[in-house]
């Protein structure tokens, strides 16, 4: 997920020029449509991690609990700033299209690896709803 932000804002970098052309009406539509959704993404993305937090909070202050707050909400703002900046500096109907999936495509990467694995994720909520009957 890092590597393709640091791919996509080099690109936004290196083609900083186009960013001072006027979009047509179509492209301002599609931009701004874009980064909505994605920046619902990247807050949906943010919430699961608090809810997450709070449910396990002996996981905060980790390296994981560091690694995570990075990917789910730094990456998310970075994301959304790079969809609206990237989106208006696409010239071509097509390319705004597969540089929207793109992005998006980074945001659910997280998402995906723990989807990805459901029994990791069930193994762990049962551990820990269990300690705390065991407790009780």
């Amino acid at each position: 997920q890092a590597i393709m932000l640091i791919l996509t804002i080099s690109h936004i970098w290196s083609h900083r020029g186009d960013a001072y052309r006027i979009p047509s009406l179509l492209q301002f539509v599609v931009s701004v449509s874009g980064t909505v959704v994605v920046n619902y993404m990247a807050k949906q993305s943010k919430n699961n991690f608090d809810d997450f937090v709070t449910i396990f909070p002996e996981y905060a202050g980790t390296t994981l609990h560091k690694l995570d707050a990075f990917s789910n909400v730094v990456s998310g703002h970075l994301v959304t700033i790079s969809t609206l900046i990237l989106l208006f500096m696409t010239d071509d109907n097509l390319d705004l299209v597969l540089n929207a999936t793109a992005l998006l495509f980074v945001l659910e990467l997280d998402e995906a690896m723990v989807d990805s694995n459901p029994v990791w994720i069930t193994g762990l909520y049962r551990a820990y709803f269990m300690k705390s009957i065991i407790r009780e």
